[in-house]
């Protein structure tokens, strides 16, 4: 009795995302094998995270349209929303850390990025988050504010962290 040749694309296996769950087919065109997601893959803190020489939280995050700095109201863009997030750092290093705002991007489901908004710098060290630099063992919170399109779905805080993305989900 004859085989049928196998394709070049079959799929030899299916793996379950380690972030997710979901089916992946384990092959070639995967590019995000064993995610199934440049989103899964982000998330995935793994044991890399505590690699870091630093100790990053996100507290809180809001999804809003108008935000009061200094009893002033900062209006989203039309067709954009605000993201005000609380973050900490704590520098758990032997070495020096500069942290600030800078640290963070906003990524949506597509990959698209979005930095913290830049300020004067006469208003950057009046808001929450400047640039500091922390000695070993010192800590430093702050909020930090973004602008992101109406279409952008599936929000995560992310940071570069030893070469790899340290992701935060953002759920409403």
């Amino acid at each position: 009795m004859a085989r049928a040749a196998a394709s070049r694309t079959s799929v030899s296996a299916i793996v379950a995302c380690p972030t997710c769950k979901a089916p992946v087919p384990w092959v070639a065109e995967q590019p995000f094998k064993p995610f199934c997601s440049q989103r899964c893959k982000l998330i995935d803190l793994g044991d890399w995270a505590t690699e870091a020489p630093w100790l990053m939280i996100i507290s809180s995050a809001q999804l809003t349209t108008q935000y009061y700095f200094s009893s002033t109201p900062l209006n989203a863009p039309p067709n954009a929303s605000l993201v005000v997030v609380n973050a900490t750092v704590t520098n758990i290093g032997s070495l020096t850390l500069t942290t600030g705002a800078n640290l963070f991007k906003i990524m949506d489901s597509s990959g698209m990025s979005y930095p913290p908004l830049q300020f004067t710098t006469t208003v950057a060290n009046q808001f929450p988050w400047h640039p500091q630099t922390l000695a070993p063992g010192e800590t430093a919170s702050g909020m930090i504010l973004y602008i992101v399109p109406d279409t952008a779905s599936e929000l995560d805080v992310v940071t570069f962290v030893n070469g790899k993305y340290l992701a935060w989900v953002l759920s409403w």
